[in-house]
């Protein structure tokens, strides 16, 4: 999640309550960035507003034929040259985490900057000076094996004081949670694992890790001191109470925001044997979690899904539009997070939330957009409809195109999906962002956990097989639908905002309809679509989502790649001159860049590229799925299973919003 605040003025009411701030993530993200501001020309090419129903958009697709992917067993058609591919392009990306972080240290971390400005090289100041780039970057160091960054962020964080900001900033309790907080409890449980203990150089690092998280935390604790436990989330430059002129009464929060804080906090309360820091959260997260409105105000239009907005004061929310971007993201990423990070004591509450708020978003959320022809260089061209229609003309022929792969073709080929976002109205828009991305991937894991949970003797309520069959497809219908909206830009990388026109209501109002035209243009080296990619590399075994991956990071070192390290870019559909004009070429790249890179690029962008291709075991990678079909199962006439089997093995770790590992609790007994 991240930022906040600019609504699209274009389209007040829509936007303003349901797409919220730009704050990331899967997140709320970027406190910095306006959300939005969209011309004309972008308001007539803006999403079409669909009443909503009963969910008869999603009931009306027909059902998928074939069994669903998982990768091959280790046995079946080994491929040593892919593996020597794939070690190359996994080298290739520590470099260019190399290239970030040599930069930043050289220029910035000296004089506590935060960031390195990647175009002009100088140093940068936007969150509070406590050398953000370094601690964001130490979790992703530990899992790449460098030694010298590892140890040289670690003196780093021993020279920082957490009592107070460095820079005349605000403190903003959500970004400094998921980035520093987070990334001091990821980097003690990591360099505490076996596979990384040598990497430390003096063990005191250790505990001064958890002494200085734990010094943060009780800075921070005085943004919880509301009168119903929902924190604000800025505090003053001195950390004593909230920013200069904020008025209690009426100040709000986003769900994301409040909502994206009880893993850091719950961890750092397990490894220090302290309550406090996770009762702060949970109190804060009952009221989120237990929505009402203020005056009879929507909050909750569909099950499970409610506004993005609610007031500190009283904890009552301010109206019910919401999405899965920007203000409300990480809450729901959290619902299932939480779960699986310590299933005793969340006693499924909160994954039964997760779940309700996954079942209306299949129904009444999901969009098909019309596929035009890709236009990235980068992109390969979809299957949109060939096992489908073989399967209608031969029976059985999709089955039987499960055992091969031919070219990238997949055993279920997923349709491009987008999720929409939601007024109090129960009105609906195809609109989204970047940020919602993540949706794709976090569904995939979900469906994973579930499925391990529904194959014990305590299975979820209402959900069975057919229903984790269609979540499972759902969410590989979302990952395609980001992959489908990067394939759309000339650069072949993916906008901060965009809108489309839906396949299944073309001939309703055809001059409404847009292709996904970016509503903004710009990309900020967001992490979104390949940590989506890297869920379902995990869960499905299909090596297309590494070469999507790997699309992605070519296209980054081509348009975002600087002197200093890589530039968020202006404009994805930039224009370029014919391939042989090389000098006019560079000219326009350099003119399209702006001077920020901010730090989740080397805490996520980079390292959910490093993780799908490095395609290890470490404990720290999401378990593999499996279940393809062998030739064996074929022959004696075995059903094909609808969904991925997966092992009995348990996820060792859970990812924070801002890709921090944390080491679970404990599987649900």
């Amino acid at each position: 999640m991240r930022t906040i605040p600019l609504l699209f003025s274009v389209f007040p009411v829509l936007f303003a309550s349901a797409l919220g701030p730009s704050h990331r993530h899967k997140h709320g993200r970027r406190a910095e960035a306006a959300v939005g501001q969209v011309g004309e020309a972008a308001a007539a090419n803006a999403a079409e507003m669909v009443g909503w129903t009963d969910g008869s958009q999603a009931e009306q697709e027909p059902k998928r034929v074939g069994a669903i992917a998982g990768p091959l067993p280790p046995d079946m058609f080994p491929d040593p040259k892919r593996r020597d591919l794939l070690d190359q392009r996994t080298g290739q990306v520590k470099q260019a985490f190399l290239h970030s972080w040599n930069n930043y240290q050289k220029i910035s971390l000296g004089q506590s900057g935060d960031e390195v400005k990647p175009k002009s090289g100088k140093v940068d100041n936007s969150r509070n000076g406590w050398g953000v780039t370094a601690i964001d970057s130490l979790s992703t160091a530990i899992m790449m094996n460098l030694a010298d960054p590892v140890n040289d962020i670690l003196k780093h964080i021993r020279t920082v004081d957490f009592s107070k900001s460095r820079t005349k900033q605000t403190v903003s309790l959500f970004e400094t949670t998921i980035r520093y907080l987070g990334g001091m409890l990821s980097a003690y449980d990591l360099l505490t694992d076996d596979s990384r203990k040598g990497l430390v150089r003096n063990n005191d690092d250790l505990r001064m890790l958890l002494a200085q998280s734990t010094k943060l935390a009780d800075a921070l604790s005085v943004a919880f001191n509301t009168p119903s436990g929902v924190p604000y989330d800025e505090l003053n430059a001195e950390m004593t109470g909230p920013k200069p002129g904020l008025d209690m009464a009426n100040a709000t929060n986003y769900l994301a925001q409040a909502g994206t804080l009880i893993l850091e906090w719950t961890r750092l309360s397990n490894l220090t044997n302290n309550p406090k820091y996770a009762n702060l959260a949970k109190r804060a997260q009952l009221k989120l979690n237990t929505p009402v409105g203020r005056a009879g105000a929507m909050v909750e239009p569909m099950p499970g899904l409610i506004g993005n907005e609610v007031f500190v004061s009283d904890g009552t929310f301010k109206n019910g539009g919401g999405s899965w971007g920007g203000g409300s993201d990480s809450y729901y990423e959290y619902l299932l997070k939480q779960w699986m990070y310590d299933a005793r004591s969340y006693n499924r509450n909160s994954r039964n939330k997760w779940a309700k708020a996954v079942d209306s978003s299949r129904k009444f959320l999901r969009s098909y957009p019309f596929p035009d022809p890709p236009r990235s260089p980068y992109a390969r061209p979809p299957f949109f409809d060939v096992q489908r229609i073989l399967s209608k003309l031969y029976p059985g022929a999709g089955q039987f195109l499960n055992l091969f792969r031919v070219g990238h073709l997949p055993k279920y080929t997923p349709r491009p999906a987008l999720m929409q976002a939601w007024n109090a109205d129960k009105t609906v828009a195809n609109a989204s962002q970047h940020l919602a991305c993540f949706d794709g991937g976090n569904i995939l894991l979900g469906a994973q956990v579930m499925y391990e949970s529904i194959h014990t003797p305590r299975s979820y309520g209402k959900w069975g097989q057919n229903d984790l069959d269609d979540i499972y497809q759902f969410g590989l219908d979302l990952v395609e639908g980001c992959h489908y909206v990067y394939s759309h830009t000339t650069t072949g990388i993916g906008p901060d905002f965009f809108s489309w026109r839906a396949q299944d209501t073309i001939n309703l109002k055809t001059p409404f309809f847009s292709t996904p035209e970016s509503m903004d243009r710009a990309y900020g080296l967001r992490p979104e679509v390949v940590e989506s990619y890297y869920h379902a590399f995990r869960i499905t075994g299909d090596p297309i989502y590494q070469d999507w991956a790997w699309d992605a990071f070519v296209a980054f070192e081509k348009f975002c790649k600087t002197e200093f390290g890589y530039a968020s870019i202006k404009d994805v559909n930039l224009w370029l001159p014919p391939a042989n004009d090389v000098e006019e070429t560079k000219k326009r790249i350099r003119e399209n860049w702006l001077d920020q890179q901010e730090s989740y690029w080397l805490a996520e962008t980079l390292k959910y590229l490093y993780l799908i291709l490095v395609d290890d075991d470490e404990d720290w990678q999401v378990p593999r799925g499996y279940g393809f079909p062998t030739m064996s199962d074929v022959l004696n006439q075995k059903p094909l299973p609808s969904y991925p089997r997966w092992p009995g093995q348990q996820n060792k770790w859970v990812y924070n919003t801002e890709a921090h590992p944390l080491k679970v609790v404990g599987p649900e007994q």
